[in-house]
C-alpha cells in the first residue's frame, strides 16, 4: 500500500515523527496514533476535546475504507487533550510530529 503524498520529495523534508520522553518541553503541535492498535482513540479524543482538530489521512485516498483502522493525526486544542496525549506519548501509544516550514 503506497500513499502518493508520502512519495513526494517534499514529504520527507517537511514532516518528522519522533519519540521523546518529555514532550511538553519540545512543544510539538501534532500527535500520531495508530487506530488499528488503539481503536478507542477517536472516542477518547472527543471525550478530552469537545471540538478536536484531527485528520484521518486515509479518508482522502483510495484506501478510504481503512480510514478508521489507519493513522489518526491530532492537534490538541485544549489543555486537557494536551495532557491526555502527553500521557499516551510517555506510554508509547502516540508519537509526536512537527511540520517544518
Amino acid at each position: 500500500m503506497k500513499d502518493s503524498t508520502a512519495q513526494s520529495q517534499k514529504a520527507h523534508t517537511t514532516t518528522s515523527f519522533y519519540y521523546h520522553s518529555d514532550p511538553l518541553e519540545v512543544g510539538a503541535s501534532w500527535y500520531l496514533v495508530d487506530q488499528a492498535k488503539h481503536p478507542e482513540v477517536l472516542r477518547l479524543l472527543f471525550e478530552h476535546d469537545p471540538v478536536p482538530v484531527y485528520d484521518l489521512p486515509y479518508i482522502h485516498s483510495q484506501y478510504r475504507e481503512q480510514a478508521y483502522d489507519g493513522p489518526l493525526i491530532i492537534q490538541p486544542s485544549t489543555h486537557q487533550s494536551e495532557e491526555w496525549l502527553h500521557s499516551w506519548l510517555t506510554e508509547g501509544k502516540a508519537w509526536q510530529c512537527t511540520a517544518r516550514d
